[in-house]
């Protein structure tokens, strides 16, 4: 056990997590991806909400319709404005470093 590293201990082994998140976040927002994530948020809800609170399934679905179709654009534009500030705060620590 003492020869062994584990990941957090083996130098460089967060170099590929941060290379994968820094080229999800570099990935200009699309409407796709709202409407995958909006999907995804809705389905959990509902299966949520008819073993939690035992909602009838019709009730469930009509809840999570809504939640879909108000959380698309949402989600789109709340990626749109943490992709832009991303990039506006790359440009300004780039002007930064000259």
């Amino acid at each position: 056990m003492e020869g062994e590293e584990n990941d957090e201990t083996r130098p460089g082994a967060d170099a590929g997590k941060e290379d994968a998140r820094g080229a999800r976040a570099r990935r200009e927002p699309t409407w796709r991806s709202a409407v995958a994530m909006s999907a995804a948020t809705a389905v959990v809800v509902a299966v949520l909400l008819t073993l939690i609170s035992k909602m009838p399934i019709s009730q469930a679905l009509v809840f999570a319709i809504v939640l879909f179709a108000v959380g698309v654009p949402i989600n789109y534009y709340t990626d749109r404005f943490l992709y832009r500030r991303r990039l506006a705060m790359g440009e300004s620590e780039s002007t930064k470093k000259r």
